[in-house]
């Protein structure tokens, strides 16, 4: 009953943090994003914004999850909006592709479930068309094999197996 309050305070003080870094509404960092996403496509964040708006989101939902309050899919595909949005200021890539690919690799890190991260990620994009489609698949594929590996490489070791000796 006590690291639930100190999250609460630390997730509300990067709110604040965040409010008065880029005057944006700090709504964006305290909830988990369903619903914040139609505003994020609506709003013309600039570059700065969206960065700091991916830091402090991203440190204010892994408080949440530390401290056993709230979920990791709609917070990845929030994030992998906003890192999507960013991609838009790059030279050769839309916003749309962005947006799309970034959100179904954030699912799929997150979540580990590539099929399903495909989809969500078409569904929440099909505006954009089929021809994002395999943009997506690749992105996904990509993340979870990337995840895959690095999970597996900082997974401590398990103990029967440094309990069998040598034969």
């Amino acid at each position: 009953m006590v690291i639930v309050p100190i999250a609460g305070v630390a997730v509300a003080a990067l709110a604040i943090a965040f409010h008065e870094v880029t005057d944006a509404s700090s709504d964006a960092v305290l909830f988990s994003g369903e619903t914040a996403l139609g505003a994020l496509f609506a709003s013309s964040y600039a570059v700065s914004t969206l960065t700091a708006l991916l830091v402090f989101k991203g440190l204010a939902w892994g408080i949440s999850l530390g401290s056993a309050r709230g979920g990791p899919a709609f917070p990845a595909i929030f994030l992998g909006g906003v890192a999507g949005l960013m991609t838009g200021h790059l030279p050769g890539f839309s916003e749309s592709q962005g947006v799309a690919v970034l959100m179904g690799a954030m699912c799929v890190a997150t979540l580990r479930l590539p099929l399903t991260s495909v989809l969500l990620a078409f569904v929440l994009t099909s505006s954009a068309g089929v021809a994002i489609t395999p943009l997506i698949i690749v992105g996904v594929v990509v993340a979870y094999i990337t995840t895959e590996v690095l999970s597996a490489r900082f997974e401590a070791p398990s103990h029967e197996a440094a309990a069998t000796p040598p034969t």
